[in-house]
């Protein structure tokens, strides 16, 4: 019911917003032409980047916008929807999307467009809310300015990426040091070597 509820909260949730605060469970990258991406059972999907395209020349400008938005060279197809939803005027704002959602690049005139959505997981969520005792290690402190750890004496493989789904620290041990790193959110990727599960964290460097 719960998780129903939380469904109902955000799907879809469209505009201005900011980051949910709910477990990361995946980073997807939306950029490969002709594919059809869509959104698990049990998982919500979030717009945290994209590329800045200039729909008058059909040209696309470096970098990524600092606020996302969805524009005419990503379709979205709804659940409950036959036809996918062609964005005109755009969407502005950290879109949530729910399970059951397609995404797929317009055309070939939109090969240079990337899209960066942060998973979340509905049903951890709930489990965590339920369980008496919370087994996941905590990463801390968050934010931070330099020194991360996990509050475990297990070694990790760690991946940090930035939320356009690059990777840009690589390491083993319970310590990550983002000092080099630029201030922006960062998705932290850390797999128990020992029992071979793996956590993520979103992460606010300072």
């Amino acid at each position: 019911m719960k998780k129903l509820f939380l469904l109902l909260l955000i799907a879809p949730m469209f505009g201005f917003g900011q980051a949910l605060n709910l477990p990361v469970s995946n980073v997807i990258v939306v950029k490969e032409y002709g594919q059809t991406f869509t959104v698990p059972n049990g998982k919500v999907w979030q717009l945290m980047s994209s590329t800045l395209y200039h729909q008058n020349n059909n040209s696309f400008s470096t970098g990524t916008v600092s606020f996302p938005k969805i524009d005419a060279c990503l379709w979205y197809r709804l659940y409950n929807e036959n036809n996918y939803n062609t964005n005109t005027p755009y969407i502005f704002g950290y879109s949530v999307f729910p399970s059951g959602t397609d995404f797929t690049l317009n055309d070939s005139t939109c090969v240079n467009a990337v899209y960066t959505f942060v998973e979340y997981d509905l049903d951890a969520q709930n489990l965590a809310s339920n369980a008496p005792q919370q087994t996941t290690p905590t990463l801390y402190p968050n934010p931070t300015s330099s020194l991360l750890a996990l509050n475990s004496d297990k070694e990790y493989d760690i991946e940090v990426y930035d939320m356009a789904g690059n990777k840009v620290m690589a390491l083993t041990g319970n310590t990550i040091d983002m000092s080099h790193l630029s201030s922006a959110t960062y998705i932290v990727k850390a797999l128990d070597k020992a029992q071979n599960e793996e956590v993520s964290y979103k992460v606010v460097k300072n």
